[in-house]
């Protein structure tokens, strides 16, 4: 394939994975599957139980005691770029106490895990591909992160692209000294 061949394929991929994105995120705001819900800074979430890429269950509930960041993402390059920031992040802290779950919104596994490992993320990955949890939460957009403290309760809630490292600064205050 020759040089202008190939950057073309690049431009037409990118912009099917724009259109991908702006089409999720119309499916999520209008849509109304299941129990739609709000989840709110100082309450307590629904707990929910999805599978990680590795087959195994988990459960948000079984994560009390860590601080949790719940970070919903799909086919964004918004996401995609910052997935992998935040397995820095989860690295640099999980060891004081910080779990990191991403949750992503209505893609296929077998796509969600191929990102995965070519990103070489070590968090937890989950997958609803019937997309029951976000809506629950009330995400009407990706990504969208709830930031949740030791007792469960959301403390922080951020709709849309933020910078790894004010994210990471929420995080620690939350961790405590």
């Amino acid at each position: 394939m020759g040089l202008f061949a190939a950057a073309r394929e690049r431009l037409l991929a990118s912009r099917r994975i724009a259109y991908t994105g702006a089409l999720l995120s119309a499916f999520l705001l209008f849509s109304g599957s299941g129990k739609p819900g709000v989840v709110r800074v100082g309450e307590k979430p629904p707990d929910f139980s999805l599978k990680d890429l590795s087959g195994a269950t988990v459960t948000l509930s079984g994560l009390k005691g860590n601080v949790v960041v719940l970070y919903f993402w799909s086919n964004c390059p918004a996401c995609w770029q910052q997935l992998p920031q935040l397995d820095g992040v989860y690295q640099r802290n999980r060891g004081k106490g910080l779990s990191l779950l991403a949750v992503n919104v209505g893609q296929e596994r077998a796509s969600v895990e191929i990102y995965a490992r070519q990103a070489g993320l070590m968090f937890p990955v989950l997958v609803d591909e019937k997309m029951d949890v976000p809506n629950r939460y009330g995400v009407r957009r990706v990504p969208t992160i709830f930031l949740l403290d030791r007792q469960g309760i959301v403390r922080e809630k951020v709709l849309g692209d933020i910078e790894t490292k004010a994210l990471e600064k929420m995080i620690r205050a939350a961790l405590g000294p």
